[in-house]
């Protein structure tokens, strides 16, 4: 495993944290979601990965990674941290 060291602002390493994501389908009534716990240091790669699992996906649905108003990939799910729940 490739493992990349996180680092804070001071550039000291720090342990990865888990997050809690919550990735709905937008535009489903009723609401279609799912809740997940990821690593903070998770690939994107393995986060589509997981979230193709968690909704019973078999790598059909386009989605869309959006970090900081940068279209990471062309793929349309909205991932919504536990903090904004």
């Amino acid at each position: 495993m490739n493992a990349k060291k996180m680092l804070d602002e001071d550039g000291r390493p720090v342990s990865p944290r888990i997050y809690i994501l919550k990735i709905t389908l937008l535009g489903s009534k009723p609401p279609i979601w799912r809740r997940i716990a990821v690593m903070s240091d998770i690939s994107l790669f393995k986060l589509h990965n997981i979230i193709q699992r968690s909704m019973g996906w078999e790598n059909y649905h386009l989605h869309e990674f959006i970090i900081k108003n940068r279209d990471m990939a062309k793929l349309t799910m909205s991932l919504i941290s536990a903090p904004e729940l």
